[in-house]
């Protein structure tokens, strides 16, 4: 049996460093591609830039972190190998915590959706398997 706790960030310097540690560990990448210092990753978590956020612990080791923004966007970063069982508790969780905020045209959809990096084979799969749906491909133009 997986049991996910959820750890709400609040956040401590003990969670900053944790964080900090995930960025750095994680495999798979959407926005953020290049290396950032600890002052300025710790001024960003300290701003609290999500709806909600929790690191994710199981069996009392760390595995991840999951945040909901004002936009109805699921960030969902685990750093241990994707289980779809751990994916199942983490959008049971935020199905049964959350309500999506109401649509905005073309600022927000009125589902919840989860951003998933191309390379995130596990992660796509598991999601597929749980009924999601595909929404959208996004491009970054060229520079």
């Amino acid at each position: 049996m997986h049991d996910v706790l959820f750890e709400k960030v609040i956040p401590t310097t003990e969670q900053i460093d944790e964080l900090f540690q995930l960025l750095n560990g994680r495999t798979h990448q959407i926005s953020h591609k290049h290396d950032v210092s600890y002052d300025r990753h710790k001024e960003f978590v300290s701003t609290n830039p999500y709806r909600d956020w929790f690191l994710l612990r199981m069996g009392g080791e760390l595995i991840g972190s999951v945040y909901i923004t004002t936009e109805n966007t699921v960030g969902v970063n685990i750093n241990s190998p994707v289980d779809d069982r751990i994916v199942s508790t983490i959008v049971e969780f935020v199905k049964s915590n959350f309500e999506p905020l109401e649509a905005i045209p073309s600022v927000r959809s009125a589902a919840f959706a989860i951003n998933v990096p191309p390379t995130n084979k596990h992660l796509i799969d598991s999601l597929t398997s749980l009924g999601s749906e595909l929404a959208q491909l996004t491009f970054y133009l060229p520079k």
